[in-house]
């Protein structure tokens, strides 16, 4: 069973930013900073034998938490996949698309491996491409929405 069954959502989301009830992205162009309830649901996620899994299904989502990681974690992992050639980046221009960086909001990551692989993966590199930077701490919140 997932630790954050039957939790309250919101613990998943820093204040200002994604609105679970009504499934809505921040509106601010700075991504909002943790809150106390935000590092008490990291640690839970820390506790869930799910967590790795959970972290691959949600790699490129875009706010909140998930699978014990914010979103800025997220970012560094998926251009560590990136350049591992785990993932490539997709953006779209007026129909068509390519490998190339996004110029407007349409834009994603096409996964390049089964999402079992992808756990492996992460299983096998997580910490070594977080380690030496900034993790998303009880000391260090910001910014790490």
């Amino acid at each position: 069973m997932k630790a954050c069954a039957g939790l309250d959502t919101d613990m998943w989301f820093p204040s200002g930013g994604y609105d679970a009830s009504r499934n809505s992205k921040p509106s601010g162009k700075r991504p909002p900073k943790l809150n106390r309830n935000n590092l008490i649901a990291k640690k839970i996620c820390f506790t869930c034998e799910e967590r790795v899994e959970c972290l691959a299904h949600n790699i490129f989502t875009t706010c909140g938490i998930f699978g014990g990681r914010c979103s800025k974690e997220r970012i560094r992992l998926r251009a560590a996949l990136t350049e591992e050639g785990v993932a490539v980046f997709v953006a779209t221009f007026g129909g068509r698309t390519g490998p190339l960086p996004p110029t407007s909001q349409s834009y994603g990551y096409t996964l390049q491996v089964s999402e079992e692989e992808l756990v492996g993966w992460l299983y096998d590199n997580e910490k070594e491409v977080l380690d030496g930077q900034r993790q998303c701490t009880e000391t260090s919140t910001r910014d790490c929405a």
